[in-house]
This record gives structure tokens, C-alpha cells and sequence, in this order.
């Protein structure tokens, strides 16, 4: 009885020949990896071979001689590895913004890339693309495969929650529910974010409250942040204190959220400068959230207005139309502000 994969090899060969499947494993066979890992006293190591697996606990490697060794993930500082030519290519895309077409060669790339921590890193774009293109609902469901296969993961801050303020269609409403019923906490972390903004808050608000007692630190921090959008208001000025001492000792990946709810917050106060301060992290700490970077450039562009700093509120104004032309919401708003500034010059 022939196998599938045995018949697959035969075809191969009677269509390439011999020559060329000698000359694919001679390739394979030399193709290898390069990871750079932190030493303790503060160097780095680099070292050759192969990865077996790289997930956010640790990196599991194969030497050239076949001993496999672990490293913390936390001492690794790069990993270099031959990709296939879809994810290349999408990553040139990316690179140039070009959304829509990246995810589609990221979709291609996950199926055929054999390696399991590649496709991992694969998913973690795609959530970013989704969010991007504002598909919420898809972006959720790519997180969740993502968290699933690897809990630890570390592109845990590509995580699409909700931060500014939204309006709550049906059919995220619907997901957003399903989510929030799961066992696990991203999920319920995920579905509350986003129900803050509909007539679930109240169950989103005791869901977040408990999360936020968990063990987990990335999700207590966020899920805390989380609360914060619903005292925006009324925060006093020591609670905004306090919630910006907190920011400081989260990982500057997951704080740009909460440097947003934080500047909000400020500028409902009246402290624009403050504000302004808290809004411009957004943008420097993650300007891969596109929306939530371009947001924060505009209200950070409302803030130096209030402080009679116009030139400097028209330059953000500008790179949020010029950085995120995507985003139409804060394009338009930043426009908006432009042609007012304009009226009154």
C-alpha cells in the first residue's frame, strides 16, 4: 500500500528528478538558525543550530551536534530564522501599511509553514492586521487560537481590547458575550472590554474587578486599566496619581492602553499638560496600535491647544492624518481641527 506522502515523493521526483531533490536537502540540512541570548553580566551569546520551539516560558533549542538546551524566554533577544517567501513578502507589506494584502499572504503563510512557533508568530500579525482593518470580532478570535496554543505567548500585548470610546455593533456585542462566558481569562478580558460599551457594563465591570485580583499579571494590570475607562470622569486627582504609578510598573508593551485611559482622564480635569504627556506615550510606546496611536496624537493635539501651543497641536494633527491614514476617525477629527486652527489664523 502506497501513503499519501510516499505517492506525493514519487510524483516529485519523476517531475523535478533526482538532482534537484538531493539539492533540497542539501538546503534544508544547512538552513539554521541564529538566537542571540543575554549573558549575566549584561553581553549576549550568540549561538547557531535549531529551534525547536519559542514560546513565552522559554525557547527550547537543538545545537548543531543534536544537544537540545532551554532558555528563559525573558534572556532572549532575537531570534534569526529563514522564513518562507509569503510571510516575506507580507512582512514588506506590512512595512509599507498595506493592510488588506498583508493579512492575506499572512492567511496563506500560516497554513504552509511547517514550524509551529513560526505560525504562532505568524497569528500575532494577522491579530494586528485584523485590528487595523477594524475587524474586531476576527482580530478576538486570532488572539484566543493564538493564547490558546501557547499561554504564555509572548505577543500577549497584540491582545485587541477596546480603549477608546466605540460604538457596539450587534455582532460584536454577540462575540464579545461568548467570550466573556469562556473559562479562560483572556477571553473574559477580551469580551469585557469591549462590553463596557453596551448594556453589558455592569457584568463587565464585576468580570474586570475579579480578573484584576488574578495571578496573572498581564492580565490583572490590563483588566484593572480596564476599569478605569468607567470613572474616567470622576477620577480624582490622587486616583489619577495612583493609576500612573501603576502604568509605570506594567511592561511598556501593555501600557499604552492605560496611558490613554490615564490622558482621558487628565484632560477631564483639566490638566492638559499632563494629559498631553500621558496621550504622547500611546504613540511612542506602541505605534503599532494604529488606532489607539492615532487617537492619541489627535486628543494629545486638543490638549496643547488649551495650553496655547497651536504649532505643536497642528504638528500632531498632521502625522496622525500622515502616520494613520487608516483610521478614518481620528483623520477626520485631526482634519477637522486643521481647517478650525486655519479659520482663526
Amino acid at each position: 500500500m502506497i501513503l499519501p506522502q510516499q505517492k506525493l515523493f514519487r510524483q516529485f521526483v519523476l517531475a523535478y528528478g533526482i538532482t534537484l531533490i538531493i539539492a533540497f536537502w542539501l538546503t534544508s540540512a544547512a538552513a539554521q538558525d541564529t538566537a542571540y541570548i543575554a549573558g549575566s553580566g549584561g553581553g549576549q551569546t550568540k549561538i547557531t543550530g535549531r529551534v525547536l520551539d519559542y514560546t513565552g516560558r522559554e525557547l527550547k533549542w537543538e545545537h548543531p551536534g543534536g544537544q537540545q538546551q532551554s532558555f528563559p524566554a525573558e534572556k532572549v533577544l532575537q531570534i534569526d530564522t529563514p522564513y518562507g517567501r509569503q510571510q516575506t513578502d507580507a512582512d514588506a507589506l506590512l512595512a509599507k501599511n498595506q493592510f488588506d494584502r498583508a493579512l492575506g499572504l499572512y492567511l496563506k503563510a500560516v497554513d504552509s509553514e511547517p514550524r509551529r512557533w513560526v505560525r504562532r508568530q505568524i497569528v500575532a500579525r494577522i491579530v494586528g492586521c485584523y485590528h487595523v482593518l477594524d475587524q474586531p470580532q476576527r482580530a478576538g478570535e486570532a488572539f484566543l487560537l493564538l493564547i490558546r496554543d501557547d499561554p504564555d505567548t509572548p505577543y500577549f500585548d497584540c491582545i485587541p481590547l477596546a480603549w477608546t470610546p466605540q460604538q457596539l455593533p450587534v455582532d460584536l456585542e454577540l462575540a464579545a458575550r461568548q467570550w466573556l462566558s469562556r473559562e479562560e481569562p483572556a477571553a473574559q478580558l477580551l469580551g469585557a472590554s469591549h462590553l463596557l460599551a453596551g448594556r453589558d457594563r455592569p457584568e463587565a465591570l464585576r468580570q474586570l474587578r475579579r480578573l484584576a485580583a488574578g495571578t496573572d499579571r498581564r492580565i490583572t494590570g490590563l483588566a484593572l486599566a480596564q476599569t478605569w475607562r468607567a470613572e474616567v470622569a470622576t477620577a480624582t486627582a490622587e486616583q489619577l496619581d495612583g493609576w500612573g504609578r501603576l502604568i509605570e510598573q506594567m511592561p511598556g508593551p501593555l501600557a499604552a492602553g492605560p496611558y490613554f485611559v490615564l490622558g482621558s482622564a487628565r484632560a477631564q480635569r483639566q490638566q492638559p499638560e499632563q494629559a498631553a504627556l500621558a496621550l504622547l506615550r500611546v504613540a511612542i510606546l506602541s505605534p503599532q496600535q494604529r488606532l489607539l496611536a492615532a487617537q492619541s496624537l489627535v486628543e494629545a493635539g486638543r490638549a496643547l491647544e488649551k495650553l496655547n501651543q497651536g504649532q505643536e497641536a497642528l504638528r500632531l494633527y498632521r502625522e496622525a492624518i500622515h502616520t494613520y491614514p487608516e483610521q478614518t476617525r481620528p483623520a477626520a477629527e485631526a482634519q477637522s481641527r486643521l481647517d478650525e486652527i486655519g479659520k482663526n489664523q
